[in-house]
């Protein structure tokens, strides 16, 4: 598959090229973006590629597109692409509004084209684990989730990143991650959202949401934009807890109700866990981690989605349902009261 990319920042240049070197399935041919440096970086990178104008992308020979800019030029360019009749790869958040993602969403319907939102956490290994404990119900009936994602972003010291208006703030850089694994996990909606941020050097930069699904479920995220890198998950169910670590290789453990933290069966069960599945550990480490790993699973879930061997997952209906949780969420915020989700 050719693929062209519109968008040279910082994800595109750390996570997504070293990703796609790793897919051969897929051949980057063309890069653009609206500063030409950035560009031409970004196809030193890569051997077959070339930098161009976006207008040329577009009509040129690619098969597919990947939308990697700021939030707010989302829906422009990613109907551009579905009018050049290119299949879309779209970083969230999908649109800075849900009108905006509506129209996204309205010319991709009744296309034969094939549209995948960046939510690459679908992809980690152990979130994939999570999802299928909680599905075979091995943790019981579901009785809360805990989230955390936090991060020096500030450190990148980029300006659309601390504003709201333009996709910046934990809550639509980061949080947005897990309000779409919160349904990814459990298979609900969310029907409440409460929100607490605090703002002092950007917008959001500090954030808890508290939200309430359909089916009764407690579920609460932290998101921080100036602190250290933790990405974790919490399920807890009647029978037992889950408890994920993305940031480690052996941070995957499941906790029975009646087993104290502390307790030998306790210790002995987390050293099995670690080794269980020696081969995907050797195979994170080997290729940094298992946040990386999860850009190269998300673009061979891409490649498989366009020739056709899989349904897309994240949909357009999957990232406008996360943007919308991050819009109350921030409604929330600005008034101080809780909002109630369509």
């Amino acid at each position: 598959m050719r693929l062209g990319i519109i968008g040279c920042g910082f994800v595109t240049l750390d996570r997504h090229l070293p990703a796609l070197r790793q897919v051969p399935e897929i051949d980057v041919v063309a890069v653009a973006d609206t500063e030409p440096e950035r560009a031409a970086d970004a196809a030193r990178r890569l051997p077959r590629s070339r930098a161009v104008e976006v207008e040329a992308l577009l009509d040129g020979d690619v098969e597919a597109v990947a939308v990697c800019t700021p939030t707010a030029t989302h829906a422009e360019l990613a109907i551009a692409a579905l009018d050049a009749g290119k299949h879309l790869f779209l970083e969230k958040p999908v649109a800075p509004s849900l009108e905006e993602a509506d129209r996204i969403a309205e010319r991709a319907a009744g296309s034969p084209l094939q549209v995948l939102v960046g939510f690459n956490f679908r992809r980690h290994r152990l979130v994939e684990r999570t999802r299928q404990v909680v599905r075979d119900g091995h943790l019981g009936r579901i009785q809360a989730v805990r989230t955390a994602f936090t991060s020096p972003v500030l450190d990148e010291k980029r300006e659309w990143k601390t504003r709201r208006e333009l996709g910046g703030g934990a809550l639509f850089d980061l949080a947005i991650h897990h309000f779409d694994l919160w349904r990814f996990v459990l298979g609900v909606e969310v029907a409440e959202v409460f929100a607490l941020t605090r703002s002092e050097r950007a917008d959001d930069q500090s954030a808890v949401v508290t939200a309430r699904a359909a089916d009764g479920t407690p579920l609460t995220t932290l998101a921080l934009d100036d602190s250290a890198v933790t990405h974790e998950l919490a399920v807890y169910g009647a029978e037992a807890a889950l408890f994920a670590d993305c940031c480690r290789v052996d941070g995957f453990h499941v906790a029975p109700r009646a087993e104290p933290p502390g307790s030998p069966a306790a210790r002995l069960r987390r050293a099995r866990e670690a080794v269980r599945r020696p081969s995907e550990s050797y195979r994170a480490v080997r290729n940094g981690g298992d946040f990386r790993v999860s850009y190269v699973e998300q673009w061979r879930h891409f490649a498989r989605v366009v020739r056709g061997e899989v349904a897309p997952s994240p949909t357009l209906a999957d990232g406008r349902a996360a943007l919308e949780i991050a819009l109350a969420a921030a409604r929330s915020a600005d008034s101080g009261s809780s909002v109630r989700l369509r």
